[in-house]
């Protein structure tokens, strides 16, 4: 019985045979020997075992310490739209390139640049610096990613944004991390972004993504890319907009105005209390520090209860914090008090989608979603005022089920501003793709009790005039 002891702790029975104490030890002190530097034999056959339980069980930590330390980011996205796709138009085209990046090797690269953007960064207090990707694949994406965004052009305000973008990326790889799955992450971001040949400098400014995922020149999205005419999508956007008749060119009229991006705007009521004048930064705060945010627009209320700006501010600050009910109450009672406010009016418009009110937003917004028809007798707008209204008619038209009148609101904003966030949304991307199938499948099979089709093909068996 002597001889099946531990000879270690000399308690617990011996079940290990190990060369470096020349008898049996017990399992418990195999693990705490080598936790405490003991130098194990090349040869004992328990060494690799217990090095790769202790490296999974570290992973599996790291992997629970950064979701923990994660979670405020949930909503960094809002605002960050165009740098979070362009980050991960550089993963996706590194995964393309290798055909061997993993999961672990995107984490691993994101926290090495994040250590060097950012070393004193919360996400690394009490934790030894991570080291660079231990893969070819992950050290080529480190590289790439340094490459689309090198240090020497980001000044530390706008850093600032790039730590936080890098953040919310990592959070989605934390939150897709799955053991059994190494590339869970990067086959969902595969869903909404197209992979990128090298060299393919083209590829990056598609309008859509290959939402259907394949590398086939045949596929759907690439067929109606070049079957689909300018005209089939206008066609498709006059019959949505005028309720399947299409309109006389008499009955149509053609509204000019002019977007600035800077003031002056002649006709623009300035509602921005002082203190905001004073302190813009404000309006970086929102996505950088909300808590910081809320108590300066709580602070300067108390100086100007009810200032339309200030209340939508705090409305943005709630829906962002997930809390969509003080959203609603804050967008109703601004718009109630001040109406002729657009972004009150938006606002308001929005959370009443979110409500299933979608019959009530047209007269919220007015004029037919259009700027001149919503403030008549001016002519000049600022882009703030066309994104706002064009994502309220954009989202409207698409629970609609109108998606080409809903994709022409997005391209108005398209046209003065391209690299906007709310382009770059899996919502636009999947707008712009309906609005193309639904003009496809009308130029292909026509109305249902119409001859839109042979109108469109000729297949009456005559040219078509």
């Amino acid at each position: 019985m002597a001889g099946t002891i531990c000879r270690v702790c000399g308690t617990r029975k011996g079940k290990r045979n190990c060369p470096g104490h020349g008898g049996l030890i017990c399992t418990a002190c195999c693990g705490q020997e080598r936790a405490r530097g003991f130098a194990c034999p090349g040869e004992c056959p328990h060494l690799d075992q217990g090095q790769q339980f202790q490296a999974t069980r570290d992973e599996a930590r790291h992997w629970s310490r950064l979701r923990d330390r994660l979670q405020g980011f949930a909503y960094a996205h809002l605002g960050l739209e165009d740098l979070l796709e362009g980050l991960e138009r550089v993963i996706r085209r590194v995964e393309h390139q290798t055909g061997r990046l993993n999961d672990r090797d995107v984490r691993q690269g994101l926290e090495r640049w994040l250590a060097d953007l950012a070393p004193a960064d919360e996400l690394f207090q009490g934790a030894a610096p991570p080291s660079p990707p231990a893969t070819q694949p992950g050290r080529l994406l480190l590289d790439s990613l340094r490459e689309a965004y090198p240090d020497e052009e980001w000044p530390e305000r706008s850093r600032a944004r790039l730590v936080r973008g890098i953040k919310r990326i990592l959070l989605s790889v934390v939150d897709h991390h799955d053991p059994a799955e190494p590339a869970a992450y990067l086959k969902f971001i595969r869903e909404y972004l197209p992979a990128v040949d090298d060299g393919d400098d083209d590829a990056e400014d598609r309008e859509s993504p290959d939402v259907f995922g394949g590398d086939d020149p045949e596929d759907l999205e690439t067929m109606l890319e070049g079957q689909i005419p300018d005209a089939g999508e206008q066609r498709a956007y006059l019959l949505e907009a005028f309720d399947g008749e299409e309109p006389s060119l008499d009955s149509l009229v053609l509204e000019k105005y002019e977007i600035r991006f800077q003031p002056p705007i002649p006709g623009l009521i300035d509602r921005n209390p002082p203190p905001l004048v004073r302190h813009p930064e404000v309006r970086d705060l929102l996505e950088t520090d909300p808590a910081a945010a809320r108590r300066m627009l709580e602070k300067w209320l108390a100086d100007y209860p009810g200032n339309p700006v200030l209340v939508h501010f705090l409305g943005q600050l709630a829906g962002a914090g997930g809390d969509e009910a003080e959203a609603a109450r804050l967008a109703e009672e601004n718009y109630r008090a001040c109406p002729d406010y657009l972004f009150a009016r938006c606002d308001w418009a929005m959370a009443l989608m979110r409500a299933d009110r979608d019959q009530e937003v047209p007269g919220v917004v007015g004029g037919g979603f259009l700027l001149p028809r919503i403030f008549p007798g001016r002519k000049v707008f600022h882009v703030s005022e066309l994104v706002a209204v064009c994502q309220v008619a954009s989202r409207y038209y698409a629970r609609q089920q109108k998606p080409a009148v809903a994709k022409r609101f997005l391209d108005l904003v398209r046209q003065v501003e391209p690299d906007h966030p709310l382009l770059h949304t899996e919502e636009s991307y999947a707008l712009s793709l309906f609005s193309r199938l639904k003009a496809s499948f009308r130029r292909l099979f026509g109305r249902p009790g119409t001859d839109d089709r042979r109108q469109a093909t000729g297949t009456d068996g005559h040219d078509p005039d």
